[in-house]
This record gives C-alpha cells, sequence and structure tokens, in this order.
C-alpha cells in the first residue's frame, strides 16, 4: 500500500482517537473498592491467637530483627527444625481451636500456605529453596496478621 493512500487514514484515525484519549486522560480515576473491614479481620479465638504468637515468637527468635532478610543464616538443620516446630504448632492449633468451621475455613486456607513452607524447610536439598521456603512462612505469617482478628499483632521483617 502507497503512503498516499495510507496517510489519509491513520489522520481519519487520530482525529476520533485523540478526543477519547484526552477524555480518559482528564477523566477521574475510577474509585478502588477497598475490602470491607469484616473481609479484613476474621475472627480467632485464644487458641489461635496463642499458637501463632508462639509461631511468630520462634520465627523471631531464629531469625531476629533482619526477618526474612536473615534466612541465610541459617543452616539446614536449623531451617529443619524451624519447619518442624512451625509445622507442629500449626496441627496443635488446629486441632485444638473452638473456632465453627466456617471461621475455620480462611484459617485452614493460611494454614496450608504455611505448612507447605515448612515442609520444604525440612525436605529441599537445595539451600536456596529452603530459604526462599522460609521467607514464604513469614510472609504467610504477615500474612495472618493482616487478615485475622488479633489485636497488637506485629508483623515480622520480611
Amino acid at each position: 500500500m502507497r503512503i498516499e493512500k495510507l496517510a489519509p487514514a491513520l489522520a481519519a484515525a487520530l482525529v476520533f482517537a485523540a478526543p477519547a484519549v484526552v477524555l480518559a486522560e482528564t477523566a477521574a480515576p475510577a474509585p478502588q473498592a477497598t475490602p470491607t473491614a469484616a473481609a479484613q479481620s476474621r475472627p480467632t479465638d485464644a487458641v489461635v491467637r496463642e499458637g501463632m504468637e508462639e509461631i511468630r515468637a520462634a520465627l523471631d527468635a531464629k531469625l531476629g530483627a533482619d526477618g526474612a532478610r536473615s534466612a541465610d543464616a541459617l543452616d539446614a538443620a536449623a531451617q529443619a527444625e524451624l519447619g518442624k516446630l512451625v509445622a507442629g504448632r500449626v496441627g496443635r492449633i488446629l486441632k485444638e481451636t473452638t473456632l465453627p468451621d466456617k471461621a475455620r475455613k480462611p484459617l485452614q486456607v493460611l494454614f496450608s500456605d504455611i505448612i507447605d513452607g515448612t515442609e520444604l524447610m525440612q525436605i529441599s536439598p537445595r539451600p536456596e529453596i529452603r530459604r526462599l521456603a522460609v521467607v514464604k512462612v513469614v510472609q504467610d505469617v504477615n500474612r495472618y496478621g493482616r487478615q485475622f482478628d488479633h489485636p497488637g499483632w506485629q508483623p515480622l521483617a520480611e
């Protein structure tokens, strides 16, 4: 196709598209949907809160103030030990919690994610995978604090 035939078509397209672009740029941004307070604060009970505090304390004791950034400082045995401790505590929480089934479901999803990380911490032969698993567990524990009702919860450093 020759440029002489293409130029008028391109000019016409720009004439019609330009106002739409200007309108799109000057239009107010669409309001963002914010999660409701109920979605941000799912119920817990004393068993869940105490168990999660213990998990947080164990991670904090091993990782220190740098949190997940210091995952490399742990050797394979320490990572496996930490993974076993966290997994055991998650199991105890699920066994002892008195939350009704409907309230327990979101907690089970979170705990499933935490268990995925703890298993990798314990069995992966590759140090970089174990390190990423520690980071994942820390992030999942921090997600608990954002999604569940736990007054005074302090997130770990990621």
